[in-house]
C-alpha cells in the first residue's frame, strides 16, 4: 500500500498500491472498482477510478515502514493502513430519527 484517500462524501476509500488502485465501500468493505495501471500520487493527489472517476482525490502517502491513519470527513470512520493491512473502524453510528411511541 502506497497511499490512502477518502472522498468528500465519506463513502469511498481509494487505495493506491504498487499494482494499481482500488476503491472500497467504507460501509461494508467491499471492493467496488480495480485498476491495474501503475499510477502514483503527485502532490498528495491522484485521479479516482470507478465511482470516483473524473475526481481528484487527496491522499496520504505511506513512508516506508510507517502506517497511515485517516479519519473520514464526516468523522464516522477511522482507517489504519500498513504495507499489508487496511483496517476500517466505524467510530459512530449514523443517527436515524425514530418516532416516539404513542400512548402510555
Amino acid at each position: 500500500m502506497v497511499a490512502l484517500g477518502i472522498d468528500s462524501s465519506s463513502k469511498w476509500l481509494l487505495v493506491v498500491s504498487h499494482s494499481g488502485r482500488g476503491v472500497y465501500d467504507l460501509e461494508n468493505g467491499n471492493r467496488i472498482a480495480r485498476d491495474y495501471q501503475i499510477l502514483y500520487p503527485a502532490n498528495g493527489e491522484i485521479n479516482g477510478i470507478g465511482p470516483l472517476e473524473g475526481k481528484i482525490i487527496k491522499v496520504t502517502e505511506r513512508i516506508i515502514e510507517e502506517e497511515i491513519n485517516l479519519k473520514s470527513p464526516d468523522g464516522k470512520y477511522f482507517i489504519t493502513g500498513t504495507s499489508d493491512l487496511i483496517k476500517i473502524e466505524m467510530l459512530t453510528m449514523p443517527l436515524h430519527p425514530t418516532a416516539a411511541p404513542r400512548g402510555g
